[in-house]
């Protein structure tokens, strides 16, 4: 990792503003975003592999060979990673624990 860092491994929030075109969220929806991210375009993401994206990336911490700024500051419309709606009543704590105990 690269310092400054800004941090956001794990998160969980609200839709503040969706970029252009974006039609699966508006604003204020609650969302769970998945920290490591993919490219979509090379060989293993094509064959469904995107664990092994050849240009992966982890967002607000360590893990991948590039790590982008964290979901404090917002989350990259060319991410793989993209949000997912957060289940209904779920708390913005128990939303942020689904990465690491779906990786336990």
């Amino acid at each position: 990792m690269e310092f400054p860092l800004i941090p956001g491994h794990e998160p969980s929030g609200v839709v503040e503003s969706p970029g252009a075109g974006v039609d699966a969220f508006k604003p204020g929806d609650p969302v769970i975003i998945q920290p490591s991210g993919y490219c979509r375009a090379c060989r293993q993401c094509r064959e469904g592999r995107t664990h092994y994206c050849e240009k992966g990336f982890t967002t607000g911490g360590d893990g991948g060979a590039t790590t982008w700024p964290g979901a404090v500051r917002g989350i990259h419309e060319d991410a793989g990673g993209l949000p997912f709606p957060e289940a209904p009543g779920l708390s913005f704590d128990a939303a942020a624990l689904t990465e690491p105990l779906s990786g336990a």
